[in-house]
């Protein structure tokens, strides 16, 4: 088992990546490991990533650990976000 995930890894460790899809990829797998126990904290690096679909899985892997664990507030990112559409998703089992 590796290293767990901290909400606030050192503040150069993102300048260290060129910016491109694998950047984002760390970045995915971070907020997706960091999701696990800490959603809310995870939800702060969603808007790290910029490649679309990448993004979208972030903000996917997050939104169902924090519903399962807050959902008002869970409720409250999406739609701040403008993800309303993935409560009702992840409520029906999406």
């Amino acid at each position: 088992q590796g290293p767990r995930p901290h909400a606030s890894p050192p503040p150069e460790w993102p300048d260290r990546l060129p910016e491109d899809p694998a950047r984002d990829g760390a970045f995915v797998a971070y907020t997706q490991a960091l999701a696990v126990e800490r959603p809310e904290a995870a939800s702060r690096w969603v808007d790290s990533i910029k490649h679309p679909p990448q993004r979208q899985a972030a903000i996917q892997s997050v939104a169902r650990f924090w519903m399962r664990a807050d959902p008002a507030a869970a409720r409250a990112w999406l739609t701040r976000i403008g993800q309303a559409w993935l409560v009702n998703a992840l409520s029906s089992g999406g």
